[in-house]
């Protein structure tokens, strides 16, 4: 048995005192359990920080549901790009490339011999160093880059791996087998990446629309978890609709979002991409009308009431809420009350202005 013994200031030494009076243990124990508590290895700092809003939106897959998955046939299966015995579904290929600065990035890292950046050889086999490639998605996903591996573990081995590897660095996912399967589902498919889960939601809600799966799950070993089944039905776009109601102006708002949509040479960035978060299964925005740009080829905008029109024009700003006013290809337009209360009754008109 050694003693270890340090010295302390007194205030510390009185707050110390108290603490152990307090938890009605000695000095002895206190440092002791202290430090076995600093020391001890938690397991992944991933599975120990799931925000309850992730949680609603990365399911989780258990051993019975991997196994089920693994047995299905692959829809629109090709073999993968990057190793031919291993079959997916076309868009894995269509959407991920190997990314060469990965492969160095890791070996880097591995070299280090820090386990909380190290990854563990058990996982590291028939492993791939991708990317998220958008191609021609009109759409800006955040860079999506990590470790597609395939390594013959079982779900209890990769419990206890979690267990054990003491990281805050990696995050990993399991990857699911009816959209990538190798070995008929023998090889467990990992991606790991230190990105947190709240891009993967958008990834997997984008393959979900694409083939009616998510493609990363969260690891569990809860044996009561729903089945995870296809799911390709399309959303209901009057929700979309009627989520991006503005209580300021409700029917004003209406009209602006039915006039962009109506009107495809209209471009409004916010609404674009709220659209295609809300239609890709995606956590969507919802845009306010002061965030709102309308431009595009000739258009118009009119109080019925009192007549003001903004003449013929290619862009519009919204800054009602704050400063009374819009901006008309940049000139500054400021609502009278009387405009204002027209517009929150909705009694202005958009349309396009076609050249004879």
């Amino acid at each position: 048995m050694k003693r270890i013994t340090f010295e302390v200031d007194d205030l510390f030494a009185k707050k110390f005192s108290h603490y152990c009076i307090e938890n009605n243990t000695s000095k002895k124990s206190a440092i002791i359990n202290l430090l076995i508590e600093k020391m001890e290895n938690r397991g992944m700092e991933q599975f120990f920080n799931l925000n309850e809003s992730v949680k609603g939106h990365i399911d989780f897959m258990n051993e019975e549901n991997y196994k089920r998955l693994s047995k299905l046939k692959i829809d629109d299966k090709e073999s993968w790009d990057m190793r031919h015995n291993l079959p997916v579904n076309r868009n894995i290929n269509d959407y991920f490339e190997r990314d060469e600065t990965l492969i160095s990035m890791i070996y880097f890292l591995n070299e280090s011999k820090n386990k909380e950046v190290s990854i563990p050889r058990q996982l590291l086999d028939h492993d791939y160093y991708m990317r998220f490639n958008k191609k021609d998605i009109d759409y800006y996903f955040e860079p999506l880059y990590g470790i597609m591996t395939f390594p013959y573990i079982s779900f209890n081995g990769l419990e206890e791996l979690i267990s054990s590897w003491s990281t805050k660095f990696w995050n990993l996912f399991i990857i699911n087998p009816a959209l990538m399967n190798y070995a008929d589902g023998n090889a467990l498919g990992l991606f790991i990446t230190p990105l947190k889960p709240d891009l993967i939601t958008e990834i997997n809600g984008f393959f979900e629309t694409l083939t009616g799966y998510k493609l990363f799950y969260l690891w569990t070993n809860d044996e009561e978890i729903k089945p995870i089944l296809r799911n390709k039905n399309s959303l209901d776009i009057s929700i979309w609709f009627d989520r991006l109601t503005n209580d300021e102006f409700p029917q004003m708002y209406k009209k602006i979002i039915k006039f962009w949509f109506d009107n495809e040479e209209i471009k409004c960035y916010s609404l674009k991409n709220s659209y295609f978060q809300f239609t890709h299964k995606m956590p969507y925005n919802i845009p306010f009308l002061d965030g709102i740009t309308l431009e595009g080829p000739d258009f118009e905008m009119k109080d019925t009431i009192t007549g003001w029109t903004s003449g013929n024009c290619n862009k519009i700003e919204f800054d009602l809420k704050a400063f009374h006013c819009i901006y008309v290809d940049g000139r500054e337009v400021l609502f009278t009350e009387e405009m204002l209360e027209n517009f929150k009754n909705g009694e202005f008109e958009l349309k396009r202005i076609y050249s004879r």
